[in-house]
């Protein structure tokens, strides 16, 4: 997960992931940072980019 506020990227597991999209997030298709929900670095709510591989 990369933040587009403070550009830390983070590793969290399946589970965490799920639980940040549950809990008040948005996604809007076809952006770099598509995915509006809490950074596990900087603790803001923000737009991230959500990567599978590293």
């Amino acid at each position: 997960m990369t933040c587009s506020s403070c550009e830390a990227r983070s590793r969290i597991n399946l589970s965490d992931l799920g639980l940040r999209w549950l809990t008040g997030s948005a996604w809007i298709p076809g952006r770099k940072h598509g995915h509006w929900m809490r950074c596990p670095s900087c603790g803001h709510r923000t737009w991230c980019a959500v990567g599978w591989q590293e």
